[in-house]
C-alpha cells in the first residue's frame, strides 16, 4: 500500500446469488454460501481496510476529498420481502446494518461509509433471478460506477450510513439534505406512532 499511497477509497463488490427457492426447500450449503460470500466479504473488507480509510481520513491524501469513503454493495433486494429470496434478501439487509455501523463505530474517525444499490444489471448473478424479474434488469454498470465516483468525491458525505441507490437523481438526493438528516431517513429502523 505504500507504494500506491494508501487506500482513499475501498468496495465490498464481491456477491453472490443462487437459484431461489422456498427457505423450507433451500440447499443448506447454498443458503449459508450467500451470508459467506455477500457478509462476511464485505466484513473483511471493513475491517482489514478501515484503518487505512482512516490514515486517508486524516491526512487528507484522497484527490480533491478527504478520502476515508467505504462503499458496501447492497440492493434493492435488501428492502423487499419477496417469496424465495430469503438468502440474498437478508444477507442484503446485513450489508445494510453493517454500513451503519461502521459510521457508529469509526465516522468520528472520518470513515463515510455507504450501503448501495448499484442499479439492476444484467449480470450473471442477476439472471439468477427469477425469469419474471429480468424486465428490471436495464441498468449499465456506468451507473453504479458514476455513483460511487461521486459519494467519493466527497459532496455526499453528509448522507454517510445511509442505504443509497444509484438509481436515484443526486441533485434530488442533495435538496432532500435537510429532510433526511433531520427525519434519520434512509436507515434501518423501527418507527412507532407517537
Amino acid at each position: 500500500m505504500e507504494k500506491f499511497g494508501g487506500i482513499d477509497v475501498a468496495d465490498a463488490n464481491a456477491g453472490y446469488l443462487d437459484q431461489w427457492a422456498r427457505i423450507g426447500e433451500t440447499d443448506p450449503e447454498s443458503w449459508w454460501h450467500s451470508w459467506e460470500v455477500n457478509v462476511r466479504a464485505a466484513y473483511h473488507v471493513i475491517r482489514f481496510c478501515v484503518p487505512h480509510l482512516i490514515t486517508s481520513a486524516k491526512t487528507g491524501t484522497g484527490n480533491g476529498s478527504t478520502g476515508g469513503h467505504l462503499i458496501l454493495l447492497s440492493s434493492v433486494g435488501a428492502q423487499l420481502l419477496s417469496p424465495t429470496a430469503s438468502d440474498y434478501q437478508t444477507s442484503k439487509h446485513a450489508i445494510n446494518r453493517l454500513c451503519e455501523f461502521v459510521n457508529l463505530d469509526h465516522g468520528t474517525d472520518g470513515i463515510k461509509c455507504f450501503a448501495i444499490h448499484p442499479g439492476g444489471v444484467a449480470t450473471e448473478l442477476g439472471q439468477n433471478m427469477p425469469e419474471e424479474t429480468h424486465a428490471y434488469l436495464t441498468d449499465s454498470p456506468d451507473l453504479a460506477a458514476g455513483f460511487v465516483v461521486w459519494l467519493a468525491s466527497g459532496r455526499a458525505d453528509w448522507a454517510k450510513g445511509r442505504y443509497l441507490s444509484a438509481n436515484w437523481d443526486v441533485e434530488e438526493l442533495t435538496s432532500r439534505k435537510d429532510e433526511i438528516i433531520k427525519d434519520d431517513l434512509l436507515v434501518n429502523r423501527l418507527r412507532t406512532k407517537a
